[in-house]
C-alpha cells in the first residue's frame, strides 16, 4: 500500500514561502517619483524635495490654499514686477512652506535668477516649518540658490520653472531644497 502525505506537509513549504515573502523588507520608495512630472501648461503643480523627503502641496481639510502665485506690475519703473510662488503642506505630520520671491524684475524664458538675500531687486527664495521660533529659513548672500524659468505665458497667466536652493535660520541650521519644479497659473 502507498502511503501519502497529509495536505498540510505538502502546502508547509509553499506557506513557509509565502510568509517570508509577506515579512520582507519592502524597497523604500524614491522620494523623486513622489514629486509631480515637470509640465509647462499650467497645471497647478509644485513639488520639491526637503533634506531628500518629497514635499508636495497638501491640505488638512481646511479651505485656505496650499498653492498660489501672482506676477503684478507693483513699482512705477520698467522692471517694477514681483513675482512670487508658494506651497504648503498642512498635513500635522508635515507642515512647512516653500516659497519663491523675485522683486523688480520682467520674468524671461530661459532665464536663470540668482536666489539669495531679498532686498528690492533680487530673487530669494525661503522655507518655514512652522513648529518653533526658529522656523523661517531664508536664502542670503552666503547660502544662495537658483532659479530657472522654463516657460512664461503672459496671455494665460502661466509660469515654469525649476529651482533648488539652501536656506538657513537665525540659529546657522541649514535646509536643502533640490529638484524643485512649479507649473502655475499666476494671477495679476
Amino acid at each position: 500500500m502507498k502511503k501519502t502525505l497529509p495536505l498540510r506537509k505538502l502546502l508547509l513549504p509553499f506557506i513557509l514561502v509565502a510568509c517570508i515573502s509577506l515579512t520582507a523588507c519592502k524597497k523604500d520608495k524614491n522620494p523623486l517619483e513622489e514629486l509631480p512630472p515637470e509640465t509647462q501648461y499650467g497645471a497647478n503643480t509644485f513639488g520639491c524635495l526637503v533634506n531628500g523627503s518629497a514635499f508636495i502641496p497638501q491640505n488638512n481639510g481646511s479651505l485656505s490654499p496650499v498653492l498660489s502665485s501672482y506676477y503684478q506690475y507693483i513699482y512705477p519703473t520698467a522692471s517694477g514686477y514681483v513675482f512670487n510662488v508658494s506651497a504648503t503642506d498642512r498635513r500635522s505630520c508635515c507642515f512647512g512652506s516653500v516659497f519663491i520671491n523675485i522683486d523688480s524684475a520682467v520674468l524671461e524664458e530661459g532665464k536663470k535668477y540668482l536666489l539669495s538675500k531679498f532686498v528690492r531687486g533680487t530673487a530669494s527664495g525661503g522655507f518655514n516649518n512652522g513648529i518653533d521660533d526658529n522656523a523661517l529659513y531664508k536664502t542670503n548672500n552666503e547660502v544662495v540658490g537658483e532659479l530657472l524659468i522654463k516657460k512664461i505665458d503672459k496671455i494665460n497667466q502661466v509660469v515654469a520653472g525649476t529651482f533648488w536652493y539652501n536656506a538657513v535660520n537665525s540659529l546657522g541650521d541649514t535646509v536643502k531644497i533640490t529638484n524643485g519644479r512649479f507649473d502655475v497659473k499666476y494671477t495679476r
